[in-house]
């Protein structure tokens, strides 16, 4: 009875590691409102901040809040489209043909985070995007 089963499992597992593994590479980029980032042919533009409604630093808050941000996407130099973001988001696609998603952010952040200290300045925002590229 062993040995079916020990047959049973090589075929199975001989099967997990014939598996075509996608080719991903990653990008990060940190943007200033009005900056490209160039991913070969695709390019995305830190438009502005809609909205942040993130919990400041030294408060403590029963949501943590978000922040939207509007990106702009490009390929082969020709405006895509729009798309808002929101820092609660993960794996977020961009960009995807009719079987795969070819481009998606895997990480942002938007920075600073906001303070009590300094609510009466608007603050000068930096985004920082990490990117997933399906090769």
């Amino acid at each position: 009875m062993k040995f079916p089963a020990f047959v049973v499992m090589l075929f199975f597992s001989s099967l997990l590691i014939a598996q075509e593994t996608p080719d991903i590479k990653m990008h990060s980029s940190v943007l200033l409102p009005g900056e490209l980032f160039n991913i070969g042919t695709r390019s995305i533009a830190f438009k502005e901040v809609i909205s942040d409604s993130r919990c400041p630093a030294e408060v403590t808050c029963v949501w943590a809040g978000e922040a939207r941000i509007l990106l702009a996407i490009y390929e082969n130099g020709k405006f895509r489209e729009n798309v808002i973001v929101s820092t609660t988001s993960v794996n977020i696609p961009l960009i995807s043909s009719a079987e795969n998603i070819l481009l998606s952010i895997s990480g942002i952040d938007l920075l600073p985070y906001p303070s009590t200290r300094n609510k009466n300045t608007k603050p000068e925002y930096t985004l920082q995007l990490m990117l997933s590229e399906k090769l």
